[in-house]
């Protein structure tokens, strides 16, 4: 999963998310402007959680971690049919 931003020629790569279990959620919080990210991770025998991930003006860091008995609350997506023609704005409008 990435995150992308517009740049002068096209985009800049905020934040490339090496591994991504659906769902993710876009958090109704913020940091620096920039919405934060739940996503589930799990692996190598680790129970899964749900990671936040908050915006340090430069790219998206891990901040905390919590059980999986309850989605966080936020926009749900990445999760059934895909559609690449919507996407949410983690990124102020200029």
């Amino acid at each position: 999963m990435i995150v992308l931003t517009k740049a002068e020629k096209g985009y800049r790569l905020v934040k490339n998310f090496t591994l991504a279990r659906t769902p993710v959620v876009i958090s109704p919080e913020s940091n620096k402007g920039w919405r934060d990210i739940w996503k589930m991770e799990s692996g190598g025998g680790a129970k899964a959680t749900y990671v936040r991930y908050v915006f340090d003006g430069t790219t998206y860091i891990e901040k905390e971690r919590k059980g999986t008995e309850r989605i966080p609350e936020g926009i749900i997506c990445l999760a059934g049919q895909f559609d690449y023609s919507k996407g949410v704005t983690l990124e102020p409008k200029k």
